[in-house]
């Protein structure tokens, strides 16, 4: 069986409890994993290099590889050429020059 707490253990929970909830109002929840990653990490200085260099932290990159020859190719570069127009007419892509 378990024993009720004293009555001063319960109005001190009690009070702790108010207290608490009356900072619900200000809480405040921050998921910038700036705040919270190890800045020297090798994954968060690549992070910021990325950034830095095309402009944003979500970059694709798209890789072509000719089966045979180099990719100088006529019929390669039509591909290349291909996807770069497809890629450009997507609302969320950002085209950015250097």
């Amino acid at each position: 069986m378990v024993d009720c707490p004293p009555r001063a253990g319960r109005l001190a929970l009690l009070g702790v409890t108010v207290f608490l909830v009356s900072r619900i109002g200000i809480l405040q929840f921050d998921s910038n994993p700036e705040l919270f990653a190890p800045q020297t990490h090798p994954y968060v200085v690549t992070t910021h290099l990325v950034e830095q260099v095309f402009g944003g932290k979500n970059v694709v990159v798209i890789g072509i590889t000719p089966k045979q020859g180099d990719v100088y190719q006529p019929e390669v570069l039509a591909k290349i050429k291909r996807i770069q127009d497809g890629v450009e007419q997507l609302p969320e892509a950002v085209r950015i020059t250097f």
